[in-house]
């Protein structure tokens, strides 16, 4: 797989080479760095050329709203989680009424998720539950009533949540493993709560995605 993605970042290399870089291939750009941060640990070279394609003159705005998202999620996924938060909001302020304001403010919520924050996460979601675009208010409404039907009044640290919040940051960041382990201690912890089925269904998700079906199927049966 390693080979596969190594084999794709040389193409993409030699095609920006030899066309040169500039905004008119910033699709190239961004997938290119996308594979260095995602699948080749090489975040740093992934930095360097989304922060070449967002200062490079003449660049639209538009375009330099999707780069400045992507190099967010690479330090999301780099654990420069307050980095992350200023360049989703400075996408937010720019297109405050488009799908890229909405996609960028939904990456936001999410990211509190991940850390924690989730009464905060829960606010901007029900905002977004009546964004425009179909699949972000989808995405905002599901991951709004995760949090609405599963935090516990009675543990303010809110532990089992906590647990679902990080193996979902593991898994965005492609570490399917740890994933796994970390959704497996809200059982072995016995916090016992409704967050049962949603780990069994994310479990499912890891499976399907490994071509596991059988193990997805006996995961999603266990549900109640």
């Amino acid at each position: 797989l390693s080979t596969g993605w190594h084999v794709a970042r040389s193409t993409y290399s030699k095609t920006i080479s030899d066309i040169g870089f500039n905004p008119g291939i910033s699709d190239l750009i961004r997938n290119q760095a996308y594979i260095n941060a995602f699948y080749l640990n090489q975040d740093k070279i992934a930095i360097k050329l989304l922060d070449s394609l967002i200062a490079y003159p003449g660049l639209n705005l538009r375009e330099k709203g999707i780069a400045k998202i992507e190099l967010a999620d690479i330090l999301l996924f780099n654990n420069e989680i307050w980095d992350a938060v200023l360049l989703y909001a400075q996408v937010e302020k720019d297109f405050p009424n488009d799908t890229l304001g909405h996609t960028a403010k939904f990456k936001n919520a999410k990211l509190s998720f991940y850390i924690g924050e989730f009464e905060w996460s829960k606010a901007q979601l029900d905002i977004l539950r009546a964004a425009t675009t179909k699949f972000i208010a989808n995405d905002a409404m599901q991951l709004y009533f995760t949090i609405e039907d599963n935090i516990d009044e009675e543990d303010s640290l809110n532990l089992a949540l906590q647990y679902f919040a990080k193996a979902d940051l593991l898994l965005f960041k492609n570490r399917d493993e740890d994933a796994l382990k970390t959704l497996d201690s809200v059982f072995t912890l016995g916090l016992y709560n409704s967050l049962f089925d949603e780990v069994l269904y994310k479990k499912a998700q890891i499976f399907v995605r490994r071509s596991q079906y059988s193990v997805a199927d006996s995961l999603l049966k266990q549900m109640t």
